[in-house]
C-alpha cells in the first residue's frame, strides 16, 4: 500500500497561482486492488486546502476525465469560484 501523506501536493496546491483540482482516476478499480483509496486521499486534500475541486475518473464513465478537464479551464478562463484559488483564499 502507498503512503496515503499527501502534505508535499497540498503544500503546492496552497502555494500555487493557478485554479487547483484533485483528479483521482482509475476509480473503478475494485477497492482489494487499489494502492490507495481515492476517498481518503480526497477527504486528507479537502481538510489541508480550503475549496479544493475533486473529481474521480474511471472507465465506466467515460466523461468523467472531460469534465474534470473542463472545470479546470473554465477556471482559468472565466475565473469560475467553484474552483479553489489562492487568491480567493
Amino acid at each position: 500500500m502507498l503512503s496515503t501523506d499527501c502534505s508535499a501536493s497540498t503544500g503546492a496546491i496552497r502555494k500555487a497561482e493557478l485554479p487547483s483540482a484533485l483528479v483521482s482516476c482509475k476509480c473503478d478499480t475494485p477497492p482489494a486492488d487499489r494502492e490507495v483509496d481515492p476517498s481518503a486521499i480526497e477527504q486528507k486534500a479537502r481538510k489541508s486546502v480550503s475549496g479544493l475541486s475533486t473529481f474521480q475518473t474511471s472507465e465506466a464513465n467515460l466523461d468523467s476525465h472531460k469534465r474534470a478537464i473542463a472545470s479546470i479551464l473554465r477556471s482559468v478562463v472565466f475565473g469560475d469560484p467553484g474552483m479553489r484559488t489562492t487568491s480567493g483564499c
